[in-house]
């Protein structure tokens, strides 16, 4: 089964977009992280994977790891119909901004992502699929440009993305933006050898839709997806172990984590179901149905509004 969907991937990527480097492999491990936690862990991390860490000489010689503090703000976009999330995908925005760290060349950078799931039915490899956005994503000068998320890709990289959609059925006029989500994500990133190898992230997310806000925790430990992409099999074994390794002491420190290959937009969404109570009524009228409340107190408003401006208007007579 895992071969299978090695080669269904391999297909897509020599197909769709790969010449351009955009289209990867990613491996990780998602966690649910208790909200007590989150803290604890992050010590934690510091500790284990900082300068003589205990994990990173369980790893082995040549690891070393650098930590950082990034914030994300991603735009989730879907049809009325939600057919990606429904094959527990996504397509989103990303903005990154640099809170701590070295890699300040990447602040403010924005990307569109899309990102599919495989035939491994584990759920920890899944296909990603990156495109640059365009220079001043706020104009827009072509109907093509004013289409949902889409719009926002450079031209040239744009019919890759069209195709990669209508693939799926999904076509790009009727994309809509479905949740919002910013993400303070604290990070250890592990290198072998001067080579980026693996990330762990732990994630405090807040999703948005209208005005409803729902808050989770998460961690990540992704094995870094260009050296995953680029392995041959026996490697992916070893960096898998590896990822396995680091997963197994984290479970051991911290009983109360469970893993949870969920994506965020899929739990983003399942939450704010619950948090706001026209959530799918939103999605089928394409509008909030809350404004229709505002009606009458519009209504109460404009009626005081006149009987006071007769006041006025009366005494000013008199």
């Amino acid at each position: 089964m895992r071969c299978r969907a090695y080669l269904s991937v391999l297909f897509v990527l020599l197909f769709t977009g790969f010449a351009f480097g955009e289209s990867r492999l990613e491996s990780e491990f998602k966690l649910t992280v208790p909200d007590d936690q989150p803290d604890a862990i992050w010590s934690y991390l510091n500790e284990a994977y900082g300068p003589n860490g205990t994990m990173l000489t369980k790893l082995g010689p040549g690891f070393t790891a650098t930590f950082a503090i990034d914030e994300f703000v991603d735009r989730y976009f879907d049809t009325q119909e939600l057919p990606l999330l429904k094959m527990r995908s996504g397509l989103r925005h990303r903005t990154r901004h640099i809170l701590e760290g070295t890699n300040m060349e990447k602040d403010g950078r924005q990307l569109v992502q899309l990102k599919l799931s495989t035939e491994d039915e584990s759920g920890v490899v899944r296909e990603e699929d990156k495109y640059e956005v365009r220079d001043e994503p706020g104009k827009m000068n072509s109907a093509e440009e004013r289409l949902p998320c889409v719009g926002l890709v450079k031209q040239h990289q744009r019919p890759l993305l069209v195709d990669r959609l209508k693939a799926l059925s999904i076509q790009p006029e009727n994309l809509r933006e479905i949740t919002v989500l910013l993400q303070t994500r604290r990070r250890a990133y592990i290198s072998l050898d001067g080579k980026a190898f693996a990330t762990i992230t732990l994630d405090n997310v807040l999703a948005r839709s209208w005005i409803y806000i729902v808050e989770f925790n998460e961690m990540e430990l992704e094995l870094n997806e260009i050296a995953y992409t680029d392995a041959d099999e026996s490697t992916r074994q070893k960096m898998t172990e590896l990822n396995a390794l680091m997963k197994k002491d984290l479970f051991t420190r911290f009983p109360e984590l469970k893993q949870d290959q969920t994506p965020k937009y899929n739990k983003s969404v399942e939450r704010l179901k619950k948090s706001d109570p026209f959530f799918e009524e939103a999605l089928q009228w394409g509008f909030r149905p809350e404004v229709l409340l505002l009606l009458p107190l519009a209504g109460i408003l404009f009626f005081l509004w006149r009987v006071l401006a007769r006041r006025r208007a009366k005494k000013a007579k008199d």
